[in-house]
Formats: structure tokens, sequence, C-alpha cells
């Protein structure tokens, strides 16, 4: 009764599991948490309030009389592997397949979805099946997240803080304490702080107005002063040789046209400054040219200064200008600025304190207690909430230190904001679970057998292949790109591998041919004889626990005499599986596997879990024993594998070296290539003792290790570097090295390597860690020690790798590991820091067949148990950004409408249209997966662009959602993967790091690139930059690469000030010779001066950082090319 009362609850609560209740929760009547009884489903009808209130008679039943919510899962399954027996079906073989919800079809133009609207039926990876590895996989992220829950870890979504911890290595916290920077501040104060009058910087200034009138130009070219007429209409200042007249009257538009001789964009305006060498005279610079123009008299300098200062952008005007005509920012209408100077070593208390100060000295406002008020980054959702925190322990506050930028803070009052607070960011009261809840367990009678007591081959028998598809896939060498070619052979083989950590440790085995036969529709099958049964060499106590068994479907040639052809095959179909389940029970009886046809290596990582009868299948049966047989190799201490004897067993005198030393090995002759260099070795070993060897013939191995960090190693060289293991403890680098050599089917080594590990000398950082989870390290105690490690960086560091350890997760045997639980972990408990990387970093990966089950459960459970508000961003990010988003189908309408020869500015209004109906269905305000402390608004609609037609960049400018705060401009790329210029920008970012903690500041600022896709991801611009090219055009064209004043003329142009222009020229040497340097060893291409750009204030920085290690990108390089700054 009660197995009936909680399914038909989970019917009527829409499919959610009911938790069940402890013994503590039942005295009169039953409780929840929240001390309330459980409530009606909503929209229940009437006819159905009988058998609810039978259900709610079921909760009344004692706990201990009841089964749980797992017990009766076993029994469905159990019942539906009954059912298919007696039908005759698949034995019950593997795992059953689910049916899922139909996948959201994307936003198109005419019927374009409101976002936000359908949370409850989106999900980030569609198409992905429940299997018994899924469902264990689900069941330990929700146990993680009951546990924060229970530790009541403090989660803030809403009032979130960026900061380091003090122990944290990208603080570097001494060269922070040495300098104790200064941080030039601007701080806005709330309205109600000053009743003044709001200003803006045209405000009284008619935009239409039209102004005409005679300046003298100094010529770029000819370095003389001439009078020219000027026009000033809208934005466009213009101006010709001389009035566009005739016999006194203007002439009409098409005759002035062919009497213009420049025209510059006022919003293209970089800087508007006063120049020193004649009175009445002002300096107006853009990307293209530096104009120096002078008024005939003081009245005229005055019209035409405030006409082009009321239309030119604000930043770019001079502060004298700013002054004269009251000036004040056209985005800050509700709040003042005021100007202070803080030093980094205040506390945020301090900070509000002498903000106080400050603002009581000069005007006089109503006294408010500053412990009231916050500090928030302007622009960004990034608070300063703690009053005891150093301001130098903020990340946005340390990115402002070393490049001497002006620390933007808002003042906001604490009552105002909604966190942080306890949990709230992943509070989530319809979903209750019991935290004994695990994955599905095996059906265990009986004893459990120990591996290491069978001393017996591992046996099985191929018996059939069904739905074999009629063709086979291949992968075109030039694109990488799979091609169907039509199935040519009669007849199939299955190739059997045995694998531990994509090596292969045992002898492969074929079966015999059999014929492919038709079935139905398009399909093929095949059928073995199932009396011919086939074993392995290894034995069943030495195959680790991480070992698979990989089938591989290849079409073969038979002659007439029946052999098999070697060199015709063609490979149709492969698969994977574990030897033992993610419970460590050996795999036993008959099993059903799914098979691909995709390129997939199962060697190791993901393998297919989920059974579907509509695809390829094969039917394989491994050998039975009397019980359970767990892997257990407590007992085998003195198994020595044949693999041992093959590989290892080398002459007796080498097993007594402790040197370290390489030697000469055997009589043959042999010629090793080893590191950088090559050896020959002629002479046995056995007549020569150690202490005749030649010092000139030994080599170090610590000098090996540095001079080939990657070692290939022979077999040889493998055995003396494990003899001389206990050697190397004190050097971390060598631990790779010597766990390469391990023969992980024995026992015996394997037990002594785990515990030499805690003895080993750790690496000078814990990201080092991450090498040991690479895929040949597939012991689970190995990476278990390796996470443990790795686990100890903060949030700050630990974000910067999740990259490497993503894909770390593909070497994983099973979708429930150690690493996933703690990227899980890390993301629940700080969703702004990790969260939002960690669902883009797994989201670009999630389109691999091979992965995709993995990936997608992680990522659908992430999302099912994180908080509505967080879910809502992820939701509108994906329908925007991702592979099958709204902006790829604005990329591909571009695309089209080039190619089929449309103008550019019919593309351009047909993409600006798009654009505006996006808007409509945009919420007021969202994040971007550059950046979770970014809150932008609507899309700036008429200042978006295209870069290149042909690939069809999109150029988008979002508002800023916060008054005041700076627009933010992204390039949004499809049809290309951004994931290797990611991975750039990821080891210059951690370059200049590491150079920082030495303290070497060379101001490098990488910008930001998320991959949110094979084939799209999106790109930080930094505004106020152009390219070197355009920097060089403005003083003589392309043939100026050999002239070094373009640069500095640049650089004076929009710097015009002494002090301004030194703190200039100071940053683009630094961050010039850091890019250099750090482009240089890492062989980027491309470096042209189109990829080279540079900021008003002379930041040096690369784009394009899409090939390095000096792969070019094509046959023709610019990379030969002088550039005259790496010189």
């Amino acid at each position: 009764m009660w197995s009936l009362g909680m399914t038909i609850y989970e019917i009527l609560s829409d499919g959610l599991p009911f938790r069940g209740f402890s013994p503590q929760e039942i005295e009169e009547e039953i409780q929840l948490d929240d001390g309330e009884r459980p409530e009606d489903p909503d929209d229940l009808p009437i006819e159905l309030h009988p058998l609810w209130e039978k259900v709610q008679e079921c909760w009344r039943v004692d706990p201990n009389d009841r089964p749980s919510a797992l017990e009766f899962v076993e029994f469905l399954e159990t019942r539906y592997q009954d059912v298919l027996e007696s039908d005759g079906a698949s034995s019950g073989i593997g795992d059953y397949p689910v049916t899922q919800d139909e996948p959201i079809e994307n936003p198109t133009t005419d019927d374009m979805l409101d976002i936000g609207q359908i949370a409850k039926n989106w999900r980030p990876v569609v198409g992905v099946e429940d299997s018994n590895e899924t469902m264990a996989l689900r069941c330990a992220i929700y146990t993680i997240y009951n546990q924060v829950r229970q530790t009541k870890i403090p989660i803030n979504l809403d009032g979130p803080e960026f900061c380091f911890d003090n122990d944290e290595w990208l603080a570097y916290k001494t060269t922070i304490d040495a300098k104790s920077p200064v941080l030039q501040c601007v701080v806005r104060l709330p309205s109600y702080f000053h009743q003044v009058e709001s200003q803006t910087h045209n405000r009284g200034f008619n935009r239409s107005r039209v102004i005409t009138g005679t300046l003298i130009k100094f010529g770029e070219i000819k370095k003389r002063y001439t009078i020219r007429f000027f026009h000033l209409e809208g934005n466009l200042l213009t101006y010709y040789r001389k009035a566009p007249q005739l016999n006194g009257a203007t002439l009409e538009e098409n005759n002035m046209a062919s009497l213009v001789m420049g025209v510059t964009n006022l919003f293209e305006v970089s800087a508007l400054y006063p120049h020193e060498s004649a009175p009445w005279t002002f300096e107006l610079v853009t990307t293209t040219r530096t104009w120096i123009l002078a008024a005939e008299s003081e009245q005229d300098y005055l019209m035409w200064i405030e006409a082009i200062c009321r239309l030119a952008p604000f930043y770019s005007i001079n502060a004298k200008y700013r002054r004269m005509f009251q000036l004040t920012n056209p985005d800050i209408t509700a709040a003042q600025e005021i100007r202070l100077v803080l030093l980094s070593s205040y506390t945020v208390e301090g900070a509000l304190e002498h903000i106080f100060d400050h603002v009581s000295s000069v005007a006089k406002t109503v006294a408010r207690n500053y412990k009231d008020y916050a500090l928030k980054i302007t622009g960004a959702r990034s608070y300063l909430f703690d009053l005891q925190q150093k301001l130098c322990s903020y990340q946005h506050v340390r990115s402002c230190v070393f490049p001497k930028r002006t620390l933007r803070l808002t003042l906001v009052l604490r009552s105002e904001l909604r966190g942080p607070e306890l949990l709230k960011a992943l509070s989530l009261p319809q979903r209750s679970f019991d935290d004994k809840i695990n994955s599905p367990s095996p059906d265990i009678k009986g004893q459990i057998a120990k591996s290491c007591d069978f001393g017996i081959p591992l046996r099985f028998s191929i018996n059939r292949v069904v739905n074999i598809p009629s063709f086979v896939m291949i992968m075109k060498e030039s694109k990488k790109l799979l091609e169907r070619r039509p199935l040519t052979h009669g007849h199939c083989i299955v190739k059997v591998e045995l694998f531990n950590g994509g090596v292969l440790i045992d002898a492969p085995i074929e079966t015999n041919p059999a014929r492919l036969k038709p079935a139905l529709g398009q399909t093929l099958s095949a059928l073995w004889d199932t009396s011919r049964s086939y074993e392995t060499k290894l034995r069943l106590n030495s195959i680790p626990k991480s070992a698979r068994i990989v089938l591989t479907l290849y079409g073969v040639k038979v002659n007439s005499w029946g052999i098999v052809s070697s060199s015709m095959r063609e490979r149709i179909l492969s698969t994977g599986m574990n030897m033992f389940d993610s419970h460590g029970f050996l795999t036993q009886g008959d099993q059903y596997i799914q098979l691909t046809a995709d390129m997939s290596k199962y060697d190791c990582g993901a393998v297919p879990h989920a059974v579907d009868e509509n695809k390829p299948l094969i039917h394989i049966k491994f050998a039975s024993h009397d019980a359970q047989v767990g892997f257990n190799w407590s007992s085998s201490l003195d198994i020595t594998s044949p693999q041992e004897n093959k590989f290892y067993a080398l002459d007796a005198q080498l097993r007594e070296s402790k040197q370290g030393n390489l030697i000469r090995s055997d009589s043959r002759g042999v010629n090793f290539k080893n590191f950088v260099n090559k050896f020959k070795f002629s002479k046995s070993s056995s007549s020569i003792s150690d202490q005749s060897l030649s010092r000139s013939s030994s080599i170090n191995f610590r000098d090996y290790f540095v001079e080939n960090p990657l070692g290939n190693y022979t077999p040889n060289e493998k055995k003396m570097m494990w003899t001389s293991r206990h050697e190397f403890v004190d050097y971390f680098n060598a631990l790779p090295h010597v766990l390469s050599c391990v023969n992980w089917s024995n026992p015996n080594q394997v037990n002594e390597i785990l515990g030499m590990l805690p003895l080993w000398s750790p690496p000078s950082h814990p990201a080092a860690y991450i090498r040991l989870l690479d895929k040949e390290f597939a012991n689970e105690g190995l990476r278990e020690f390796a996470l443990q490690k790795i686990s100890t960086m903060a949030d700050a560091t630990f974000s910067c790798f999740l990259p490497q350890l993503v894909q770390a997760l593909k070497h994983e045997n099973h979708h429930v590991s150690p690493l996933a639980k703690l990227l899980m972990a890390r993301a629940i408990k700080n969703p702004n820091q990790i969260g939002f990387d960690l669902f883009w970093a797994i989201k670009a990966e999630a389109h691999s067949p091979q992965y995709r089950e993995r990936f997608g459960v992680l990522l659908i459970t992430y999302t099912e148990i994180c908080s509505p508000q967080f879910r809502s961003i992820l939701e509108v990010q994906d329908k925007l950004f991702s592979e099958t988003g709204e902006l790829v189908s604005i990329a591909r309408m571009v695309k089209h409408f080039y190619q089929t020869g449309k103008t550019k500015e019919e593309i351009h209004s047909a993409m600006r249209e798009r654009h505006a109906k996006l808007n409509d269905i945009l919420p007021p305000s969202l994040l971007l997966p550059l950046d979770s402390t970014i809150e932008v608004g609507k899309i700036a609609v008429q200042k978006c662009k295209i870069t290149n037609f042909s690939h069809a960049p999109l150029w988008l400018e979002f508002d800023n959602a916060e008054e005041g705060g700076d627009p933010v401009v992204i390039i949004f790329r499809s049809d290309e993967d951004v994931r290797q210029e990611c991975l750039v920008l990821q080891l210059i970012r951690l370059m200049d790091e590491l150079w920082r903690d030495l303290g070497k500041d060379y101001a490098i600022e990488p910008y930001k690139c998320v991959s949110t896709g094979p084939t799209t991801g999106i790109v930080q611009v930094f505004r106020h930059s152009v390219t070197r090219a355009a920097i060089q055009r403005r003083i003589g064209g392309m043939i100026a690469w050999k002239d070094d004043r373009s640069i500095m003329s640049w650089i004076s142009a929009n710097n015009g000030d002494s002090h301004s222009y030194m703190t200039a020229v100071e940053l683009f040497l630094r961050s010039c010779a850091g890019y250099c340097v750090a482009t240089y060893v890492l062989g980027v291409g491309e470096r042209n001066n189109a990829n080279i750009m540079m900021t008003k204030e002379g930041r040096f920085f690369h784009v394009a950082l899409r090939n390095f290690l000096d792969h070019p990108k094509n046959l023709v390089s610019y990379d030969a090319s002088p550039s005259g700054l790496d010189s």
C-alpha cells in the first residue's frame, strides 16, 4: 500500500520523488522540514481527491514497515526484467531505455519563444537517456546538495563577493603588502545625499543645429597652417578648401559633395584637448588622423569647442573643457560622484568611514551611519560587503592595482540588498531528498568473492550483433569530418581488446568471421556459434579495477578457404564496457551493449550505458560465477603477471642499482632514442660492475625529466626508474615519470606506489597534481589522492583550471567519480565563481557522442538543484549564445544574405531588425557567459555591426544594467572553434600571475573568451582600442611599419598632458614587453599588425590567438614579417 501511495504521489506531483519521513517526524500528524503538512498537488482533478486521501493515509504507516524509494525502484526494475524475459526479449542485460520529453525547438524570427517562460521544460542537453550509471550520478549530486544544505555554508547569489583567500596563490600577497599601493577612486553617491539639479553634458544644446565657419588647420603631410571652411551638422564635421558658395549663395548638396576635402564622425573621437602651441587652438584625435585646429577669435573658439564637446564621447573630452562647460557624464543622472584616494590596505569599514568623512567635508549632509552601507563595483554585480575584509583581497580591486586603473565604486544601502543570505541561491523547498538515497545497488545474493582469489582467465563468447548499418564512417583527412560510405564486405569479425588507462594490457582476440545477413529495414545482422568461447591470457586476479573491454566490429573479406584477409577490413562499429561496475563488481553473464558508428575510441573514458533496441547492439556472454566477484587485491601481493615477466624482468644486477642512472642494457646492440639524444648500447651489463661504469655513459634521470617532460621511455628505462623510485621522493616532477613505469596489473607495485604517494615531496602549487589525472593514470586510488590535493585550492584559483579538470572528466571510467563530485560540490557552494564557468566548460564539450551522456547528466542535474533565479540566468544564456541559440540563427542569416548578393546596408538592416525583436523578449537584465559579475541590459541595436561578412562575427553592444555603468561590447563568433584561443589566453594569464607573484608587473590584461559550443564562442572587446595597422595608416599607410613614430604619435595624440603621456608610455613598454615574451614562448601565429592592438591609455595587447606552438593556420603566414616590436 505504501509503495502504491508513493507512486501516486510522484505521478500527481509531476514526477518529483517523495523522500519519505523519519520516525521523529511522525507524531500526531506528519510534519515537513518547514513545519507544514504536504499540500495537495496543484490542479488536482476532483475525481482524484478520494485517491489523494488514500495517499495521505499511507503516510501514517510506521516508517520501519515501509520500503524505501530505492527498494521500490529496484522492485520495479526486477519486474521489468522478468517481463522482458517472459516475452522472449533481451535478457535484461545492460540498461533499459527511458523515454524523454521532446526537445524544445529554438525560437525563430516568426515564432520566438518568450525566454524564461518555458524554464520548466528547458534542458541544457537534450537526448540524454537514463541508465544505472546516470541514476547513480544524479543521486550522488543530490547527496552533495543535501550535505551543503546541512553544513549551512553561506551562498551569495544576490550580493556576491569575489575576493581572494589570504593564502591564495593568485593573491600574491607579498607583492601587495610590500607596495600598499594607492587607489584613485570615483565613488557614486545616492541621489538623496545631495539635492542638486541633474545635469547632462548636452543639456540645453540643440543637436540639430548647423555650425559653419573658417578654422585654421595644421596639415599632417604639409606642416603648415591653412585656412579651411568647416561645416558641422549632426555628428559629422566636414571641411572644404573654401566656402562652398556660388555668387554668395550656398551650393546644393550634390554640388557640395565634390568639394569635400575631409570628414570625421565626432562619435569616433578618442581625445579632445587644448593645444599649447598657440591660443584658441585645440587638438581633435580619431583613429585615422589627428586634427590641430585654431580659431580666429575667442568667440569662434568657444563656439566650436562647445559644439564639439556636446557631441563627442564624454570620456574623450579633456578635464579643462569639462570644467569650462560644466559637463557631466550623460550616463549618470541619478547620482553624484566624488573623487578621492584610498589605500589598498584599507578594510571595507575603513574605506566607508573615509568616504563619509570626505562627503561631510565638501558638503553639508544629513548625518548617516556608514555601517548601514556597503560598496558595489560600479557597473558590475560584485559587492564589497564584509566590513573586516581588506580592499586588496577583492579581485576587481586587485585588477585595478597593477594597471593603475581608477576604481569605480557605488554606495548602496545594505537593507536594499537581498543577499548575501544563507543558502538563498540554492534554496529549493519544493524538492527535498533523503540522505539515505544512494546510487542503484546491484542485487547481491550471498557472499562476495574477492577477485584476487580467481586465478583463471576472463572467458566470454560473442553471440550476435543486430541493427548493423549498411555503411561505414570514414574520417576525411583534409577537413577532419566524417564521411559515410557504403559497406563493401559481406562478412564481419569482432575484435576484443582489454585496456587499462588507454594502454593495451592483453593480446587482442578476434572472432571467426560471420556472414552479414539482411534484417529489418536497411540494417544487417551477424550471428556466431555460441558454443565457441574465448579467454584472455591475463588472469582475473591481475585485471585492474579500471580495466575495460573494447569491442570493434570490422567488415572483412574472406577467401574461398574461409581465411580472413588481414589488410582488407573496414571499421563498422565499436563500443566498450568496464570490467568492474561503479560498485566494484565484476561483469558476469549476458550483456547487451550499444555500438556506435562514430570514430569514438573507447580505450578510456565514457562508454555507452543506455540501450536502445533500435540501434546497433552486440550480445556478449561473460562467464558466470557462483557469487558476485568484487574487486579486491588484498591477498594478491605476491602475484607476478605475465606482463611483468615480459617487460620488466632484466638482468639481476640491475635490481641492486640505487643511483637512478641509465646504464648499458643488453648485448644485442640496440639503438634507443631517448629524450633529446640518441644512445647506442652494445655491451651486456652482466660483464660490467656498477663501480666500473664510466661517468660519461651514465645520465642523471633528473636531467632527463627536465629535458623531456613528456617522458617517452623504453622498457629498460622504465625498469631503471622503478628500481630507483625511492631516490626521487624529494622531487615532485619525477612522480609522473615514475608512475608511468608502474605495472598497474601487478598488485605489489600498485600497493607500494599508492603507499609512497603521501611521502612524495609536494609541488610548488597544487595545480601540478592535475597532471596525475591523465588517462594513463586510471587507478582510482591515485586519482583520489590527486583530487584531495587539488581540492585545497581556493575558489578563485580553482576556477582558473576548470578547463583542464573538465577535460580530465573524459578520462574517468564511470560517470560517478571523485572528480565529478568535486566539481559539482564546488559549483553548488559557489555558483557565481564556479557555477557559471563550469556550466559553459561542460556545455562546450557535451556535443561529443562519447561524452554527451556524462556531461549531459551533470548539466541537467545541476540545473535541477539550483535556484529558479540561477536556472533562469543559465537558460537565457543558453538560448542566446549556444550552438542552437538565437545569435547563431542571426549569424547564419547574415551569411546567407551575403552569399545571395545582398548589399551591406540590407544585411545590417535585417540584422538590426532581428536584434530589435530579440530585445522585446529579453529580460530587463542578464548576465553574459564572459563574466558573471557584469550585468547588462538591452542590446544597443544601432551600435551593432558585422566585422566580416563572410564569417559573420556579430559585433554586439549591450547597455549596462546599472545606470552610469560602461556599455559592454562583445563579438559573437559562429562556425568557429574558439577553445584553442581560450587555452592560449589561459596560458598568458597564468604567465602574468607567475610574473606578478615574483613582483614583476607587465600590465598584461588578456581579453576574456568563452566557448559556448564546438563552433560558437564569445570574445570580449576592449573599448577605445585600435589595431596597429590603423595607427600606422594615420601617418603614412602600410609602409609606415618601419616608422617608429606611429605608436608614439598615437600615445601623444590621446594623452595631451605630460603626466598622462608618461603614464601611457610606461604602460605601453610594460605590456609590450610582456606580450612579446608570452607570444614568442607560446609560438603564437598570425602576429601581424591587424592582430596587434592598443588602447588610448597605451595598453598593448594581442588578439586572434587561434594558432600557437608554431602551427600556422594557412600555408602562407605573415609570422615571418617583422613587426618592429619584438626585435
